[in-house]
């Protein structure tokens, strides 16, 4: 339990505001990295199956602070997904 809580804390529940610029398929779940503003990368992502994320009422999550590069916000969300109690 306290691991999805940590993992909730991770991410949130919102959608990309610009266009996504990059795409990968982590352990079931698809991670879209977006650059917001330049310089201000995020990552969102959802599951395959297009089921709930584990400990949410979202099939699709935000990371929640923006990361220098692409690859920085893919990882990110590589990371939070590995907390998520299903993964």
């Amino acid at each position: 339990m306290a691991s999805a809580r940590l993992s909730l804390r991770l991410v949130y529940g919102l959608r990309p505001s610009r266009v996504r610029v990059s795409a990968v398929e982590y352990k079931g779940h698809l991670i879209e990295a977006f650059e917001d503003q330049p310089g201000r990368w995020f990552a969102y992502f959802s599951r395959l199956d297009a089921q709930n994320i584990a400990g949410t009422e979202s099939n699709n999550l935000r990371t929640p602070s923006a990361r220098y590069s692409k690859e920085d916000a893919i990882e990110f969300a590589k990371e939070a997904i590995d907390g998520l109690p299903d993964s």
